[in-house]
């Protein structure tokens, strides 16, 4: 079966006591037999990550990763005739999904854009 796996790594400066701080949500396209093996392959991956030695720095600070978690993980859902989430991926498969609630059509648009705006991460 194939799965995406949605993995959190936080960003933080070493000197780090509290505040605001980034998180990446990096999309991993997994192969595993069950949802629960997936979810191991994922959780080895976000902690092989934190193993990068590149020097990691914010706004010149030297920074540190660490690992939040696997945040929802996703069966992939192949066009039809394939199968559902058996058959390997092909150009047209949905490999995972966000569902955000924005304020309004002008909020809307501006994510569209890759623009600022603020919204509520449903799932």
């Amino acid at each position: 079966m194939w799965f995406t796996a949605s993995i959190l790594i936080a960003i933080k400066p070493k000197s780090y006591v509290g505040g605001p701080f980034e998180v990446y949500e990096d999309m991993y396209l997994l192969e595993a037999p069950s949802g629960r093996e997936a979810i191991q392959k994922a959780e080895q991956l976000g902690r092989e990550y934190l193993l990068i030695d590149d020097g990691l720095t914010i706004d010149g600070v030297p920074a540190v990763r660490s690992f939040i978690g696997i945040r929802k993980l996703i069966s992939v859902s192949n066009p039809t005739p394939l199968a559902q989430d058996e058959d390997r991926p092909v150009s047209g498969t949905e490999v995972t999904y966000a569902l955000y609630q924005v304020a309004n059509d002008a909020a809307a648009s501006k994510l569209a854009n890759g623009k600022k705006v603020n919204v509520v991460y449903l799932e």
